[in-house]
């Protein structure tokens, strides 16, 4: 299976467009197909990346898109970066996969391993664009800073605090969902975003009409546009048919049990990380003090 990327980054004037948030790969619209032109007529990247300046560098990284079709998806991850004036930053990276089957049991896979490609490429470019060097920036003038940008995913590996299985299965069920992802990046099209119930509730996105509530596992429609697939009910009705076994609901649980502690792991090594940089800055100004 082959993806082809397309990398987003900031300070990229040497590709001779926009300096604040900009493609560098590639540098033709014209070489864009299908979903790869959803980002393409995004207008409000300052707006996107903005709020990601915020998050810490582990929390920028669970952040993710995933854009479904009939016969095609994308997905794109996120990573911290600098620009040429050394200023915080970020780059992403997106992988589009056409000719799928929804049917295909192995579709999983490779939706999994594309978004695996995505975090790998993100983290890797993010330190290399980093300040915008200037044989960095002649490579992106030329446009030879990835001169094919088709990758194969055989190799790739899946990011293990996504469960893909469960989320393609829940975007099987439904009629109507365009893409999963976080509030951060639900904006570039996802009308289900990813998160808990509060951060859904949260999320400044307004064309939500979904909710994957990672306490359950499901998802969760919000109005009426989602409808369950072979069901001429709202899909607000309940699901009589308890699609979900008991042996299969405690996996889940267990899953998402280790998803969060995950997290709470990351969130504990940036806190101290911060502190330790207080620590340090603290200690620094009482010895030019006592000088």
């Amino acid at each position: 299976m082959i993806a082809t990327v397309q990398v987003w980054a900031k300070g990229s004037t040497a590709a001779g467009r926009s300096p604040e948030f900009d493609r560098v790969v590639p540098l033709e619209s014209a070489e864009l197909e299908g979903l790869e032109n959803r980002l393409h007529e995004f207008g409000d990247w300052g707006g996107l990346i903005e709020p990601l300046y915020r998050l810490g560098r582990s929390s920028t990284a669970r952040q993710f898109v995933a854009l479904f079709d009939d016969a095609e998806f994308l997905t794109g991850a996120v990573a911290h970066s600098e620009d040429q004036h050394g200023r915080l930053s970020v780059v992403f990276v997106a992988a589009r996969v056409a000719s799928i089957d929804w049917q295909d049991s192995s579709l999983v896979e490779h939706i999994g391993k594309a978004h695996g490609l995505c975090v790998r490429l993100a983290t890797s470019y993010s330190q290399t664009l980093a300040g915008m060097p200037q044989a960095v920036a002649a490579q992106v003038r030329s446009g030879t800073f990835l001169p094919d940008r088709r990758f194969r995913l055989g190799s790739e590996q899946e990011v293990e605090r996504l469960d893909w299985e469960r989320l393609i299965s829940e975007t099987r069920r439904w009629r109507g969902v365009s893409g999963i992802a976080t509030p951060a990046l639900a904006r570039l099209g996802a009308n289900v975003l990813y998160g808990t119930r509060d951060e859904v509730n949260r999320a400044a996105v307004d064309n939500k009409v979904g909710a994957y509530d990672i306490a359950k596992g499901r998802i969760e429609p919000i109005g009426d546009f989602l409808q369950l697939w072979g069901s001429r009910q709202p899909s607000t009705v309940p699901d009589e048919q308890g699609l979900e076994r008991e042996g299969e609901l405690d996996q889940q649980a267990l899953r998402r049990l280790e998803l969060a502690l995950s997290e709470l792991r990351d969130a504990t090594f940036e806190i101290r990380d911060l502190l330790i940089r207080l620590v340090h800055k603290g200690g620094g100004r009482g010895k030019r003090k006592g000088r």
